[in-house]
């Protein structure tokens, strides 16, 4: 009795001609993710948005300096001539004296342009600058090198079906 059971069972399988396989198994994942410069909160994604300044906008005589942003003009103002003395020398009276010889020389010193740059023996370049006024689109603000305007960007979490 033990045969013909083992023989009813196994024969539906021979009569069907069914080949026990093993089918490959497909992993489905989910994976969420913001665009590029963006990052991830909570339920949505968040970035910074830069545009270009709408406008830059100087008071007349200060023209943009594009390296400093900001609006400058050059004054070139006198400074009195200074003597110096090479060592061994002393200053007096507007000459150099040496005490030992007797000698007299005369020196003229540079411009001391504090704050500026020297334009030959007597004159000094100041710069003289001032704020731009950096105009935006509605809803951005100049960023702190003022170079470009910013504001933060909101979008959707992207989602993308992966098949391992």
């Amino acid at each position: 009795m033990k045969k013909r059971l083992l023989i009813l069972i196994l024969l539906p399988i021979i009569l069907t001609g069914c080949k026990i396989s093993h089918s490959e198994k497909k992993i489905i994942e989910h994976e969420y993710y913001c665009e590029e410069g963006q990052t991830m909160v909570s339920d949505h994604c968040e970035g910074l948005v830069s545009v270009d300044p709408v406008s830059i906008t100087c008071d007349p005589d200060f023209p943009f300096n594009e390296t400093s942003r900001k609006c400058e003009r050059v004054l070139t103002i006198p400074v009195p001539k200074d003597y110096y003395c090479d060592p061994g020398f002393e200053l007096r009276n507007g000459k150099c004296i040496n005490d030992e010889t007797g000698e007299v020389r005369y020196r003229n010193a540079r411009p001391e342009c504090r704050g500026g740059v020297p334009n030959g023996i007597d004159k000094c370049d100041l710069i003289d600058q001032r704020e731009a006024v950096f105009v935006c689109e509605e809803g951005y603000t100049p960023n702190q090198l003022k170079v470009k305007c910013e504001k933060i960007g909101i979008s959707e979490i992207q989602e993308r079906i992966i098949e391992r």
